[in-house]
């Protein structure tokens, strides 16, 4: 199952200021998270009734709500003016936190859209199916989540006045928080983030990985990367370790003064055997990884890993493996983004690769939001 953290990072929602705390009032009681959007273009989604919807952009709102004892979580998407143009509801199996204190949901896939106008639709019907026939959810789980998705639908949709009220309840409660000095969740690690980028390449951040496992004072092991995104039709160029059952984009490290695009053409014949035509390579994200050294005592490992869109030529080659990758079993494979994200979120690397899967991971999903 998808593990999705409140603050949005797989969105490219880590600059925004994030709010989240435990809420009390005369009709809700549990986790509420707010992102506001300080910045971006609109984006919109079509519904039937409502049309044209803004779902984000600047000055727009994310309320989350996770009631207590609940198995889903309901999303207000705030306008500028202050009203909710859309809800949208992801049915859960669990709330956990990460090491930075941020909530993080374990998606259970299904999920219901509403609007104030009356849309109501389900979402990702076919993923929940899928999960269950492939065993990654239980009957119990699969059941629980149309149990819960139909509770949703007549608890929420039916009275959408209602829910707005009740949404903005929650919301003015948050507000006099934040007017009181609540902490913005995310301000430290937005700002830790951007001095080390700073001296980085002029490439669009997307997220950090920071396994937060480290002391601030240890020094830093540097290892620049470069990976490539090779798309072919509704697929990735993906490399797969047999052995952990984990897929990663092709990639690796860069050699000395190496120029990026020489790394990715090398990295990629190497890993993969294909053959990247050096025309076509684009920028399109950096994310950063930090984590506890697992080959130098009481050092930092800080990997800078630059992703490239680019093509390939109908040359193919073998591969040329490293010992390690080919005790691992690299193997080039052609899947969607989804049957990777479903297979690294249940996985079983090695406490070393967990930051470099959910980094590969996190790029997926971003990758597939685009592609929708």
């Amino acid at each position: 199952m998808k593990r999705k953290r409140l603050d949005r990072d797989a969105w490219g929602f880590q600059y925004f200021p994030y709010y989240q705390m435990r809420v009390e009032t005369e009709h809700f009681k549990g986790l509420a998270a707010l992102i506001c959007m300080t910045s971006g273009e609109p984006q919109y989604w079509e519904c039937a009734k409502a049309g044209k919807v803004q779902v984000c952009g600047e000055g727009m709102r994310w309320l989350q709500l996770i009631p207590d004892g609940r198995e889903h979580m309901v999303t207000a998407k705030y306008l500028p003016n202050g009203r909710v143009s859309l809800w949208y509801a992801d049915m859960l199996d669990a709330v956990e936190y990460d090491r930075d204190g941020i909530a993080v949901y374990v998606d259970k896939y299904l999920d219901v859209i509403f609007t104030p106008q009356g849309d109501v639709g389900i979402d990702d019907r076919d993923e929940l199916d899928a999960a269950y026939a492939s065993g990654e959810l239980s009957k119990k789980q699969y059941k629980g989540a149309l149990k819960e998705c139909k509770a949703v639908k007549k608890e929420y949709c039916k009275n959408v006045e209602q829910t707005e009220r009740y949404c903005n309840e929650v919301l003015s409660f948050v507000n006099q928080k934040i007017a009181e000095g609540a902490r913005d969740y995310k301000k430290v690690v937005r700002e830790t983030l951007d001095e080390k980028i700073k001296k980085r390449p002029t490439m669009r951040p997307l997220f950090c990985v920071d396994m937060l496992d480290y002391e601030e004072d240890w020094p830093h092991s540097a290892r620049p990367s470069v990976r490539g995104i090779i798309r072919k039709g509704d697929t990735l160029a993906m490399v797969h370790s047999l052995k952990y059952d984990y897929y990663k984009l092709p990639g690796g490290g860069i050699e000395g003064d190496e120029a990026h695009e020489a790394t990715l053409i090398r990295e990629v014949k190497e890993e993969t055997g294909l053959t990247v035509k050096p025309e076509t390579i684009k920028e399109y994200g950096f994310v950063l990884r930090l984590q506890k050294s697992d080959y130098l005592e009481n050092t930092i490992f800080e990997q800078e890993n630059y992703y490239y869109t680019c093509e390939i030529s109908e040359e193919t080659g073998e591969q040329k493996l490293d010992d390690y990758e080919a005790e691992e079993g690299f193997t080039l494979e052609f899947v969607t983004p989804e049957e990777a994200i479903r297979a690294n979120r249940n996985c079983h690397c090695t406490e070393w690769d967990k930051a470099m899967v959910e980094r590969e991971t996190r790029v997926l999903e971003g990758l597939k939001r685009m592609w929708r």
